[in-house]
């Protein structure tokens, strides 16, 4: 496990205010008719078989814990429900960063990682602070712990 530096530690907060003040102005607004579309309806199995993301399409569509996802095919489709949790975005989807500062934040498809064999969306940070992919590799035991103790108490909330 990585250790923080002091500068590293003291900027951390800063960094993270930062994204809490995106995630406020963004956060989703549920609607009880029609499920969420999770990363901006971009296939979530892409970013394994192709290795990038690509833009899934409404006509193939599953749904996985209250979320809609689209998939490019209906092969891909068939393959994320026949394993959900190898190819589901952790934390539903959203900006896993916000996710450590209890933020519920849609992220940007084209900003992502897979770690340990999980996808991590990210949003886009606020001007002048660092990538968010960067600065994720850098810290990802922190943030995971930090987001993976925050999740089970904010998965229900809107």
């Amino acid at each position: 496990m990585s250790h923080l530096s002091r500068r590293q530690f003291f900027s951390a907060p800063v960094l993270l205010a930062g994204f809490s003040l995106i995630a406020t102005a963004r956060v989703r607004t549920a609607s009880a008719a029609a499920p969420r579309v999770a990363i901006k309806g971009y296939d979530p199995v892409s970013y394994f078989e192709a290795h990038h993301p690509e833009q899934g399409s409404s006509a193939f569509t599953a749904s996985f814990d209250d979320t809609t996802y689209w998939f490019t095919s209906a092969e891909h489709r068939d393959k994320f429900m026949a394993d959900p949790d190898k190819y589901a975005p952790q934390y539903d989807g959203f900006c896993a960063m916000a996710v450590t500062i209890h933020q519920k934040l849609e992220p940007n498809p084209e900003s992502w990682v897979i770690t340990d064999g999980k996808l991590y969306v990210f949003g886009e940070p606020p001007p002048g602070f660092p990538p968010a992919v960067p600065y994720f590799r850098a810290h990802t035991a922190e943030l995971l712990k930090a987001g993976d103790d925050a999740w089970p108490t904010m998965r229900k909330s809107p």
